[in-house]
């Protein structure tokens, strides 16, 4: 996880979470023009060998790259949108 405000993250590497739980406050750490976040989940805690596994929000607003703005459920965003709570 990477963007994070320093200081707030709240998870541990191999921690559970669950939908709702607060992991951290997006940030622009690093190098980054604005607030973002980056999320992965895999197979394994091994890099080397773990496979990407799909993720999929349960509701979200969504503005695409073409400024559409779309309310999205059980979804991906997709690549280059911007995502806000609903």
């Amino acid at each position: 996880m990477m963007h994070f405000q320093r200081g707030s993250l709240r998870v541990l590497a191999g921690d559970q979470v669950s939908p709702g739980d607060q992991i951290g406050n997006c940030g622009n750490s690093g190098n980054s023009t604005q607030p973002h976040l980056h999320i992965q989940a895999m197979d394994s805690p091994d890099p080397k060998i773990a496979k990407g596994m799909p993720l999929r929000f349960e509701e979200f607003q969504q503005r695409s790259p073409r400024r559409t703005s779309t309310l999205k459920r059980l979804a991906c965003p997709e690549q280059g949108s911007v995502v806000s709570r609903v």
